[in-house]
């Protein structure tokens, strides 16, 4: 099962969801430059947030992250 990965700009009110796939990739297209936050949520694992991305026009971005062993409790 793959991880939920959320992407938000709170200052365009832009929110979207995907999931990584068996090999851990995921893929947002066609998205506004701006400042965005992004989430990665797995059963198992603790959270992880990207703070302050920054996309420009025509430039691909890559976000590599590591998720750490965690319980369901912990966030």
């Amino acid at each position: 099962m793959g991880a939920n990965v959320a992407l938000t700009n709170p200052a365009q009110a832009l929110e979207r969801q995907t999931k990584t796939n068996n090999s851990g990739a995921y893929e947002f297209l066609s998205l506004p430059p701006g400042t965005y936050l992004l989430t990665f949520e797995a059963p198992g694992f603790r959270k992880s947030e990207q703070r302050n991305l920054q996309l420009l026009v025509d430039s691909p971005a890559t976000a590599d992250v590591t998720l750490d062993i965690g319980s369901t409790a912990e966030t």
